[in-house]
């Protein structure tokens, strides 16, 4: 397998920033055991889990190497989603849910490593640049979320009005079963 220069700042493991812009996902590949063709006189291959990492949108810097406990380490949220065989997407409001994306659109992102319209809103400058119209779907993403923390407060104090709402019916509804069993006990205690 051929091996490409890449940007190593971009990949530097011991930058989180780094890792956040970073789309990772696990994955299994054949590759050929030469020891084991030369011995059987037949190409003979193995499955090798392999990690790609690639800067969200940016498709000229991708690393696709075996996995080892570094990398395992490293991101071990996608490393467990891929051993109970599930997708790690990350945390946030996914595309598909989104208002502003068609199914198309979202999985032209998606092909890129963006999975949430956090991803858009956090899409490093040079990568945005490099595709037409990116730029303001990255602005309507940063709008979005401006606009979601603004009505966060409003989201808090219905939650607490909803169950502030359900403990005022419930305590109403033992209180007039309270009320049944005294007006009972009272009855009894006339006759």
């Amino acid at each position: 397998m051929e091996t490409l220069d890449y940007d190593y700042q971009v990949f530097d493991s011991n930058s989180q920033q780094a890792d956040k812009n970073l789309s990772v996902k696990f994955f299994s590949m054949p590759v050929k055991d030469e020891q084991a063709s030369a011995e059987q006189g037949r190409p003979i291959y193995k499955d090798v889990t392999h990690a790609e990492l690639r800067i969200r949108g940016d498709r000229n810097n991708i690393i696709h190497k075996p996995v080892d406990l570094a990398i395992q380490r490293r991101f071990p949220d996608q490393w467990r989603a891929y051993e109970q065989g599930q997708e790690l997407t990350g945390d946030g409001t996914p595309l598909a849910e989104w208002p502003s994306m068609s199914k198309s659109m979202v999985e032209e992102m998606r092909y890129f490593g963006f999975h949430t319209v956090e991803h858009l809103a956090d899409a490093r400058d040079d990568v945005v640049s490099k595709f037409p119209g990116l730029r303001s779907l990255q602005q309507k993403a940063k709008a979005f979320m401006e606009l979601a923390k603004g009505n966060a407060p409003l989201e808090k104090m219905q939650v607490e009005l909803e169950t502030r709402d359900s403990t005022i019916a419930a305590q109403a509804s033992q209180i007039a079963d309270l009320a049944k069993r005294l007006d009972a006990m009272d009855k009894k205690a006339s006759k």
